[in-house]
């Protein structure tokens, strides 16, 4: 088995559906609820103006995973300080804990460092116990709870925002 990473491209942007839709299917991992489509995955994820990296992991040359960091603006609704940026991560459903993430991560957090990103923030449902572990893993450590954001159905569910610092 060769795990690798590469940038993402255009082209992955149907495997990366398949693998992102798998997770909203299954629920609760995710805090997206509608799935993807290549335009959609491509605006959002691969070609997304405030991207700094989208990274595909792949074993034996078959995609099994990405991992996104954008830019974060600020003055947005999101607004966290100048020099942090935004983390996602989605492995294949029963391809967990082989070290797929933990690559990803190596990857991104390599594009964070040459983009001069001091902080990434990574907000997970706080029902969401594997990305809660994950990013723990990885040396995120909790910074907020914002308490509450409701689902499509209306169901509260708080979220935790994780942060990583590249700088001292």
């Amino acid at each position: 088995m060769t795990l690798t990473t590469r940038p993402a491209q255009p082209a992955d942007a149907p495997v990366m559906c398949a693998i992102l839709n798998a997770i909203i299917a299954i629920g609760g991992t995710t805090a997206y609820e509608d799935p993807f489509t290549p335009e959609t995955m491509t605006a959002n994820y691969i070609a997304a103006p405030a991207l700094i990296r989208c990274t595909l992991a792949e074993i034996d040359g078959q995609p099994v995973g990405f991992q996104a960091l954008w830019h974060l603006d600020p003055s947005g609704p999101d607004s966290l300080s100048p020099g942090w940026a935004y983390i996602a991560s989605f492995v294949q459903p029963g391809l967990t804990g082989q070290g797929i993430g933990r690559a990803l991560f190596t990857a991104t957090t390599a594009a964070a460092r040459a983009a001069g990103i001091a902080t990434i923030d990574a907000t997970i449902r706080a029902d969401n116990a594997s990305g809660l572990t994950f990013y723990s893993a990885m040396g995120f450590r909790d910074d907020a709870i914002v308490r509450a954001v409701p689902l499509k159905d209306g169901t509260p569910v708080d979220r935790i925002r994780k942060r990583f610092d590249l700088v001292d």
